[in-house]
């Protein structure tokens, strides 16, 4: 269980987003949606999604970075 691999904290944080869609699910009557087996499935896809979002706001910071030290590159990509 992902519980064991990741940090605490982060777990927590997953866990409850997790709760929540899960517990959206279950009153929009999907079927299954109140099992241990779901809330599991709900656990992996929010940390994937926390992952996600955590690369790609990191890409957009380093891409700003780069377009303030370098800002000739960027206008002329942006013109082409």
């Amino acid at each position: 269980m992902l519980q064991q691999i990741i940090e605490p904290e982060v777990y927590d944080k997953v866990l409850e987003a997790a709760k929540r869609k899960q517990a959206l699910h279950i009153s929009l009557g999907y079927e299954g949606a109140d099992s241990e087996s779901y809330l599991e499935e709900m656990i992996e896809d929010q940390y994937k999604a926390m992952a996600f979002s955590k690369i790609t706001i990191g890409m957009c910071l380093a891409l700003a970075e780069m377009e303030k030290e370098h800002p000739e590159n960027f206008q002329s990509a942006l013109n082409n």
